[in-house]
């Protein structure tokens, strides 16, 4: 319908027709399809599952998957949900007993593993195919507190003034901290009681510990928690502190005092196991007091040298071990005497019969006896017993006269000894020269 007004307008002119805006044409609105039916009168089916159902969440032990339902045709009335334990290639799954629910929180069997969702839906006409969701990522275990996979040990001598150190051991759950409890023990291992203010990771044993044993307990912590304890292995019972050696019988010397030969030192007898010795020899007056360090004799065996006539020795023995030293000294060697004349290779003995000692002894006519005698010896009171020489002569080879006051050749002592018997019997050769006689 249209209207139509001719108002005045002014200066009397005659006002134009209106007309309104003519309507627009009316657009048909385009039908929205129904949802997919099966066709009227068909039988109903079982919903057919249009997008696979989902899981959210994180995948750790102890933490809430959430399954998201997929999408259904032929109008579902119920669903049921299966969660399933897989591979970590998200195969070969099994259904996780009682998980049915639409959470599902991972327990430690599943760490290591994926998970999925099974969802199957129903309807008048039956349940659906099971529709399966992607696997989650590998479950992960969740934080704990550190568990002990490996007990600590402990390092080090037991013995009394060493220091012991123990290793931390080997755990799960990375660490941040440890605790250290050191435990005083019988010397079995047992009846461990802790050791107040031994809770650093090194204990230095004291006179206390001494035939006994220790061990360490040590705790281990995250941001978890705090480990129960871990004990180590006992120590060896604890020996006392080394001592430096004790001398429990003095040095000795053998070997003759003379000029020229060896003395040996023995070290003695020691306690506390020494493991070397040094020596000292020392020159002394004759009673074995007043010595004085002979320079350079360090060795164990002495070289007597012409210095050492007329005094005594003695050694001086250091023995050492890693606690430290102790000395002993011998006792006095005899008064070191010159070295022994030397056998000579033949002995003469030369009588001038008839003359005094001053007519032969510097006489200018006699040069070479003289110089015999200068060398090697001549007696000053070797005189004669008898007048008559043959007496003189037995006196000289046997020790006495044998009675005879003559010189007469007819005397005969059968079995007395002479310095030719004497020399006989010790199988040494002898001769007798006489001028004058047949």
């Amino acid at each position: 319908m249209q209207v139509l007004c001719s108002p005045a307008l002014s200066g009397g002119l005659p006002a134009q027709p209106l007309t309104s805006p003519a309507p627009a044409p009316l657009v048909p609105a385009q039908p929205v399809p129904p949802p997919l039916q099966p066709p009227v009168g068909a039988s109903p089916q079982p919903p057919l599952d249009t997008a696979a159902p989902a899981i959210s969440g994180i995948a750790q032990e102890h933490q809430t998957l959430l399954h998201v339902d997929g999408s259904w045709l032929n109008e579902p009335t119920s669903e049921s949900d299966q969660w399933l334990r897989c591979d970590a290639s998200g195969d070969n799954c099994q259904p996780s007993p009682g998980a049915t629910s639409d959470a599902y929180m991972p327990a430690m069997g599943d760490v290591g593993h994926t998970v999925r969702v099974q969802e199957i839906a129903s309807n008048a006409a039956g349940p659906s195919a099971p529709a399966t969701s992607a696997q989650s990522a590998i479950v992960t275990a969740a934080p704990r507190a550190p568990v002990n996979l490996r007990p600590p040990t402990i390092s080090g001598i037991a013995q009394q003034g060493q220091t012991l150190t123990a290793s931390q051991g080997g755990w799960t759950g990375s660490p941040t901290g440890f605790g250290y409890e050191w435990l005083h023990c019988d010397s079995a291992g047992f009846h461990c009681v802790p050791i107040s203010l031994a809770t650093t990771s090194r204990y230095s044993l004291v006179a206390g510990d001494v035939g006994s044993t220790l061990r360490v307990a040590v705790v281990a912590s995250n941001a978890i928690g705090t480990s129960a304890p871990a004990t180590s292995a006992q120590t060896g019972v604890v020996s006392a502190a080394a001592q430096p050696p004790t001398n429990t019988s003095p040095p000795m010397i053998s070997g003759t005092a003379e000029e020229g030969l060896v003395l040996t030192a023995s070290p003695g007898n020691w306690s506390n196991s020494p493991t070397s010795y040094a020596y000292r020899w020392r020159r002394c007056n004759t009673q074995g007091i007043e010595c004085v360090a002979i320079s350079g004799a360090r060795l164990s065996t002495y070289l007597l040298r012409p210095a050492d006539v007329g005094f005594t020795l003695r050694v001086k023995v250091i023995a050492n071990n890693a606690a430290g030293h102790s000395f002993a000294i011998s006792a006095p060697t005899d008064v070191v005497v010159g070295p022994a004349p030397s056998a000579p290779a033949h002995v003469m003995v030369i009588v001038e019969e008839n003359r005094n000692r001053s007519e032969v002894i510097g006489a200018l006519d006699m040069p070479y006896l003289n110089s015999l005698a200068n060398k090697y010896g001549n007696t000053t009171k070797w005189n004669g017993v008898s007048h008559q020489s043959l007496p003189n002569y037995f006196a000289l080879i046997s020790g006495s006269t044998e009675g005879v006051t003559d010189d007469g050749c007819e005397n005969s002592f059968a079995g007395a000894a002479t310095l030719g018997s004497e020399l006989s019997l010790a199988g040494i050769s002898w001769k007798a020269y006489q001028e004058e006689l047949p």
